[in-house]
């Protein structure tokens, strides 16, 4: 890559266009814009000087070499952009092969684009495009999906921003302290871009490639010199509200401070400098985890940077957490969340990877959303609000901040969704939570920290439920136990002989108890048959009883060992005009009958017959006996299965109540 150097127009010294893309170059002595010409590298016009750059702590600097997939790269120039809450630094790369692309830091995070064609570019809704073109900028919302190439992406910030300050070398001419519009847009596996609206309504161009690591970009010797210089110019920073020494632990990221004597809050995003931003932020919340403090999770050593509480109204009440940020190695950030001594662990997920389903078209929250193939509820909404702060933060932030809030649960996770409330600058976020126990925590940290326990009957959102794995586990021992039951009654009814011994049908006329002779003729003794197997046995009765009854008194008789067992049936069906009452067949059982040959004898009687109107009455009642071998009784199967599932239904009811609980917290309680 050789350079191209021409005399500055406004002080004459030498400023260099090192990559061909490059069409403005920021003289190193004047501070001059200096644009060329059209392609002649020998006519050059000034646009005016550009403002003093805010020395915000990156590692980065003009001439630092690096490397993206092989290919090498030189770091030509910088803007400084700047939305409203603190400058950020966009580096544009010159590689070896010719190419160009910007690196973006912010928030502790790197990302490295390439402009694109915009033909890539496809709404998920069509009928969104103006005449064939794309949207206009006011017409972007945060949260909107679209296609990219193949990918499916989703706008997670839309704002108009400054040009604030520049150096080295840009591909484009840029009007200084003049402002564009832009959306970032995240897609899955941390791919990123930015549609670039310029000063216009239309897109004018869209940048894409992907978050990346300082490690795996630059050399890690130069990535911790900067750190090791940034370190020592930062315990030389003093409060300007009180005076005392401000000691940042991250001051090539941080843009928010609080001073540890006097609780100001301080500006830290313009380099070696503080500035006060509040005169005093809140008084000293106390947290659980002192910052500073250093713990292990996830085979990482993270830090306590910055400790938060918010706060949130519900139904006119009240109700408080904390948040601790944690830092491992450079732009790796997570929060540790306290809720009524409940513990999250929670980090960033891409607004791509979220999906969203409402249960009416008109609603204005989804009601469920799925990440990574796990579904989650919705819990609650809300507006949280920024009570009190301390230690130091990515981000400009200070007490009173709000925005809104969705949380969906699935327990051991839960999913929450955060945006601004100023429609004109959207930004949205997700983050995925994962409960910790307080065994957990004190693991984390060693057991230097000891953590109170939750209220008993207070659940967080995503507690997972205690009885969800003994119900898992008896409802499962349940299910085998019954099916070996069921299996046991198929196989025994198989097995066991079956069959009718005896089916008769007979008349019986009234006739008074006292005539014997009537009796004896009523009564019915069969002929021997032979039982081979231990059975049961099933004897019904069936009758054409009409407004009366009919009762039969039954002798099963072993005529090898001269046993009787005596059982009875009776019928009894009475009716009028619109109603019926009793039943005209009756079985009863005889268990564990010994094999052997048996007779049956049968004597029925039957009640006096009233006489009927308009007819002749009549005296007779048909009926029929049967007695059949070998009855599955299923009754007993239902016995069985009722003492089975007595503990299984007992452990579902404490499930069930700990759900109850829960949700009587939500929006839906």
């Amino acid at each position: 890559m050789s350079a191209r150097i021409i005399d500055c127009p406004n002080c004459g010294g030498q400023v260099e266009f090192k990559a061909g893309s490059s069409l403005l170059s920021v003289c190193s002595y004047c501070s001059s814009a200096v644009a060329r010409v059209g392609d002649d590298i020998g006519e050059a016009e000034i646009l005016g000087q550009v403002a003093p750059l805010a020395e915000i702590g990156s590692p980065l600097s003009l001439g630092v070499q690096g490397q993206l997939h092989s290919k090498d790269f030189t770091v030509v120039g910088r803007l400084q952009l700047n939305y409203g809450a603190g400058p950020w630094n966009e580096w544009y790369l010159a590689f070896d092969d010719g190419r160009w692309a910007w690196l973006a830091e912010a928030q502790g995070r790197v990302y490295v684009t390439f402009e694109k064609d915009l033909e890539d570019l496809h709404l998920e809704n069509p009928s969104l495009s103006q005449n064939g073109s794309l949207p206009l900028f006011e017409d972007w919302s945060a949260g909107q999906k679209f296609f990219f190439g193949q990918q499916t992406v989703a706008v997670s910030e839309r704002r108009s921003a400054k040009f604030v300050s520049a150096e080295g070398e840009l591909p484009f001419v840029v009007p200084l302290d003049s402002t564009f519009s832009y959306c970032d847009f995240e897609g899955p596996k941390g791919t990123f871009g930015t549609l670039d609206f310029g000063d216009s309504q239309e897109v004018e161009s869209v940048y894409f490639g992907r978050e990346h690591e300082y490690d795996s970009l630059f050399d890690k010797d130069v990535l911790d010199s900067v750190e090791a210089s940034l370190a020592a110019a930062a315990v030389a920073m003093n409060c300007p509200n009180c005076g005392a020494a401000v000691q940042l632990q991250a001051p090539g990221e941080s843009e928010t401070v609080t001073c540890g004597t006097c609780d100001a809050l301080l500006d830290c995003s313009k380099g070696q400098e503080l500035f006060l931003l509040s005169s005093a932020a809140a008084a000293n919340s106390n947290p659980l985890i002192p910052l500073g403090t250093v713990g292990n999770y996830q085979d990482k050593e993270w830090t306590v940077f910055g400790h938060l509480i918010r706060s949130v109204w519900a139904y006119g009440v009240r109700y408080e957490w904390e948040e601790y940020l944690l830092r491992a190695g450079r732009g790796s950030y997570r929060w540790l969340i306290c809720s009524d001594g409940h513990w999250t662990w929670s980090e960033p997920v891409s607004v791509a990877d979220v999906t969203t389903k409402y249960k009416r078209s008109n609603q204005e929250r989804p009601r469920w959303v799925k990440h990574k193939g796990q579904s989650y509820r919705h819990f609650q909404s809300g507006s949280a609000t920024v009570e009190a702060l301390s230690g130091e933060f990515y981000w400009k932030v200070k007490v009173g901040d709000s925005v809104k809030t969705h949380d969906y649960v699935a327990p051991p996770n839960m999913m929450s969704f955060e945006s601004s409330e100023d429609q004109d600058a959207q930004e949205i976020s997700w983050s995925r939570g994962t409960y910790l126990s307080r065994e957990e925590m004190s693991a984390i940290f060693s057991d230097k920290l000891s953590f109170p326990k939750a209220p008993f009957f207070n659940i967080a959102p995503h507690q997972p439920n205690k009885y969800l794995p003994l119900r898992d586990k008896v409802t499962k021992v349940g299910l085998i136990l019954s099916a070996l039951i069921i299996l046991i009654a198929i196989l025994v009814s198989s097995v066991k002989p079956s069959g009718v011994i005896f089916d008769a049908t007979k008349e019986l006329r009234y006739y008074e108890k006292s005539d014997k002779e009537a009796a004896t003729l009523a009564t019915v003794l069969t002929e021997p048959f032979e039982i081979k197997e231990w059975t049961n046995l099933r004897i019904a009765l069936v009758s054409d009883v009409a407004n009366n009854w009919i009762f039969l008194q039954g002798a099963l008789i072993n005529e090898d060992k001269n046993e009787v067992q005596y059982f009875g049936l009776q019928n009894q069906y009475y009716f009028g005009p619109g109603w019926t009452e009793g039943s005209r067949k009756k079985s009863t059982y005889i268990g564990s009958v010994a094999p052997g040959k048996y007779r049956l004898s049968l004597r029925p009687e039957m009640g006096k017959p009233k006489p009927k109107k308009r007819r002749r009455s009549s005296e007779e009642i048909r009926y029929s006996v049967e007695l059949k071998q070998g009855t599955f009784i299923k009754s007993h199967v239902v016995v069985f299965l009722f003492f089975i599932w007595i503990f299984p239904l007992f452990v579902r009811g404490l499930f069930n109540r700990f759900e109850r609980k829960r949700w009587s917290e939500s929006d839906y309680g």
